[in-house]
């Protein structure tokens, strides 16, 4: 499969209660908002909405990420690895300009995975994101341990 991405938007916005409890963040910090849809094969699989503390890390708005990978960039830029991730899956459906986004009808099922990753060592909350994944063209497998 040939992987692509398109980049919907990059921009810094306001803070919100909902991203900013999950980034551990007062609720005025504002954010990096990036907004992808990523593709296998020219077909949309998963559209993507990451958060990111934009006092922290302003110089990731100057990258391109149709190309450069979110995480490599943080590890690059400023030294930080996100080493771990909590995430949350659950099967649901879209409003109509989501379905659009990923050229599906609006009753199909998508997994919606809300996801937070975490620095190494710090354990610092680095990354929140909602990632929508057709649920036609995608599998999840979950390993645990005791």
């Amino acid at each position: 499969m040939l992987p692509r991405t398109d980049v919907l938007a990059l921009k810094k916005i306001p803070g919100n209660p909902v991203c900013n409890l999950r980034l551990e963040l007062p609720e005025d910090e504002p954010l990096i908002y990036l907004k992808r849809i990523r593709y296998a094969d020219d077909e949309k699989v998963v559209f993507l909405e990451t958060y990111v503390p934009f006092r922290k890390y302003s110089r990731l708005m100057e990258i391109d990420f149709t190309t450069a990978s979110l995480y490599s960039s943080l590890e690059s830029l400023y030294g930080v690895r996100a080493n771990r991730a909590r995430r949350e899956i659950e099967a649901v459906t879209l409003n109509q300009d989501e379905a659009k986004l990923l050229d599906i009808p609006i009753h199909k099922a998508v997994c919606l995975v809300t996801s937070v990753a975490y620095a190494e060592y710090s354990e610092t909350p680095v990354e929140y994101s909602i990632a929508r994944y057709r649920g036609d063209r995608t599998k999840f497998a979950v390993e645990t341990l005791r």
